[in-house]
């Protein structure tokens, strides 16, 4: 799971939702030729993948893509991921080892999205969150490990909500 060693400022945020690749969030804007991406991806690879790029140098986390989820409900999990731990703004800064050149890190785990209301909640692991890093509209929850266990994504509008319904195949 991706460790959280710091936070930045929080940096300009884009998300798209498509019927083809669901999810895909960026933050801030990056040249790759300065610094490389390494791609953090977790799920079953076959049924459910989210990949996540981390700035190769610094470690902060540059983009998020959930391309494929077969667990996937249609209920609200705000209640339960917003309640009372600590809040910082920021964008988590990821450790990192770089032993090698690697483009990917696999890593198979848990994958699970909760489309709500107007909420999209992807839960990355069963541990339970203890604070929380908002750089808006999305919060990362972080678990006692100071490992990223899931991401909040809010203000999903109807329009939105539509298209993910379609694209994640929630009936």
């Amino acid at each position: 799971m991706l460790k959280v060693r710091d936070y930045c400022p929080p940096k300009f945020t884009k998300v798209e939702v498509d019927l083809y690749i669901p999810l895909t969030i960026e933050f801030g804007t990056w040249n790759v030729s300065e610094e490389p991406i390494i791609y953090w991806r977790t799920g079953d690879f076959k049924k459910s993948l989210i990949e996540i790029g981390v700035g190769k140098d610094l470690g902060d986390i540059r983009s998020i893509t959930l391309t494929v989820c077969e667990n996937v409900y249609k209920e609200d999990y705000e209640h339960s991921y917003l309640s009372d731990p600590e809040r910082v703004v920021g964008l988590p800064i990821i450790h990192s080892n770089h032993e090698n050149d690697e483009i990917y890190r696999d890593e198979r785990g848990t994958l699970e999205v909760f489309l709500g209301g107007s909420t999209l909640y992807i839960k990355l692991s069963e541990n339970e969150v203890v604070s929380y890093i908002q750089n808006e509209p999305i919060e990362f929850g972080i678990d006692h490990e100071d490992r990223v266990c899931g991401i909040l994504i809010k203000e999903i509008n109807e329009s939105e909500k539509s298209i993910l319904i379609e694209a994640l195949d929630l009936q």
